[in-house]
């Protein structure tokens, strides 16, 4: 609920054709211990009935702003638009398929008063395939700016649906830009290039379903040439190294169309 004028926080969720698990997501940060929030869900113009089951939640709870694009406008442009209309300080993204631990806003809004030199803030996130308190693994990535800048010449630095960040950084920036499911780690290398600061909270706040098409999400011709066209831009920014371009682009290459179990296997145990 929102206990001010202008709310602190703004939690942006994007939905997608959410229906079957789009109700646990509203529900875990309608139950969070922190209030002093606004909820805004913005549906990529879904085509089951994942906008009617929003629209009940948004005449019950006035925290919601329900809005919906008139058509798919795509991932990064539902986000921005999160950004753009959004009154809080700090921004928490939330995904559709997801849940929150219900101190999740609490702690990293205190985490962020606490270290004003940090501007993007995440957590260890836990994976789940139906049951969010039976945990399949824990992500587990370094707390600090250092450690994470380090990581992110290599992967994502750290999950971007529990991150929470400073509104104006990443604006400051030009928010969001469209590659194909890979527009967090394109946001998080522009965001430390210009001198932005990231840490991670050593806790579990976050838990993401890992469905049966989890993996294949990830995987095929598509999601390779993302992540060389990812590479190269990194690579003309001064992001990576000559080396560290060509060993990405190798490694990502050969995930992409290994067998789905495989490429599981892999992604676990190099934490991709």
């Amino acid at each position: 609920m929102i206990t001010n004028s202008v709310p602190l926080v703004s939690v942006v969720l994007p939905t997608y054709n959410a229906g079957s698990n789009v109700r646990s997501a509203v529900e875990s940060i309608l139950t969070q211990t922190h209030d002093d929030y606004e909820f805004i869900i913005i549906d990529n113009h879904s085509t089951d009935n994942t906008y009617e089951i929003l629209s009940e939640y948004a005449d019950r709870n006035k925290c919601i702003r329900l809005f919906q694009n008139k058509r798919n406008m795509g991932f990064a442009y539902s986000l921005n638009k999160g950004n753009h209309v959004a009154c809080g300080k700090f921004i928490a993204r939330m995904d559709a398929d997801d849940v929150s631990v219900n101190s999740r806003l609490e702690k990293q809004v205190a985490f962020l008063d606490q270290h004003t030199e940090i501007d993007v803030v995440s957590s260890w996130s836990g994976q789940f395939d139906t049951d969010p308190n039976d945990l399949l693994f824990v992500l587990k990535w370094p707390a600090s700016h250092g450690e994470l800048s380090r990581l992110a010449r290599f992967r994502t630095p750290f999950s971007h649906p529990a991150s929470m960040y400073r509104r104006s950084a990443v604006l400051a920036v030009g928010g969001y830009v469209g590659w194909n499911g890979l527009e967090d780690w394109h946001l998080w290398s522009r965001l430390i290039q210009n001198g932005y600061r990231i840490a991670c909270i050593q806790e579990v706040l976050y838990k993401f379903r890992r469905d049966g098409d989890f993996v294949g999400r990830r995987r095929g011709l598509l999601y390779a040439k993302a992540h060389i066209s990812l590479q190269l831009e990194f690579l003309r920014t001064g992001f990576v190294s000559y080396f560290e371009f060509i060993r990405n682009v190798l490694l990502r290459s050969t995930t992409c169309f290994l067998p789905p179990a495989t490429m599981q296997y892999v992604r676990r145990k190099l934490n991709l």
